[in-house]
């Protein structure tokens, strides 16, 4: 089931309910995204509402991992884009951008801590396994199989924009629509 980000009535709810907060929405609240204004605003006023309510709302160490490395993507993209072109590991090497990212990771990540509960995940080989057994009958990438594979049957609810959600019959989708 697909749910409307800017149609749900948090105030319905009983604050019983649990959410996942999926990559996607985390960059757009929390760095940046190249989303149009109304879209980033139906995600951020989503998920404070339901922070406001005293909503629990999950974020695993995988989902956060691939939310870092995107930062860091971005980032690089950004400094070639205005500076001469250098490979990612000579980037890496620049003290300043190094000292930069690292600042906004912290800040980042000290928000993040402040407002949803952080779930240590990990990938095995029984996960890849799975995955790569179950390949034709889903339609997520390896991380996102992990996460709904370890977590659906306990919290079924996902923000995200990710369409490979959508499709999902076991879990509902809160995206915007």
């Amino acid at each position: 089931m697909v749910k409307s980000v800017s149609n749900v009535d948090v105030d319905q709810m009983t604050g019983e309910e649990t959410f996942f907060l999926d990559t996607n929405v985390l960059c757009a609240v929390h760095f940046q995204t190249k989303w149009d204004a109304d879209k980033i605003k139906a995600y951020s006023s989503f998920v404070r509402d339901l922070l406001l309510k005293n909503i629990t709302i999950y974020v695993s160490a995988l989902s956060l991992q691939e939310f870092y490395h995107l930062i860091e993507k971005i980032e690089y993209k950004s400094y070639i884009n205005n500076h001469a072109y250098i490979n990612k590991k000579d980037y890496r090497r620049l003290i300043v951008e190094r000292n930069r990212i690292a600042n906004l990771l912290s800040l980042i990540h000290k928000q993040i801590k402040e407002q949803y509960v952080l779930i240590n995940d990990v990938l095995d080989l029984d996960d890849l396994d799975e995955f790569v057994e179950k390949y034709s009958t889903h339609m997520y990438d390896l991380i996102d199989f992990a996460i709904v594979s370890h977590h659906a049957s306990s919290c079924s609810n996902f923000i995200t924009d990710d369409k490979d959600f959508r499709v999902d019959p076991n879990i509902t989708v809160y995206s915007y629509l």
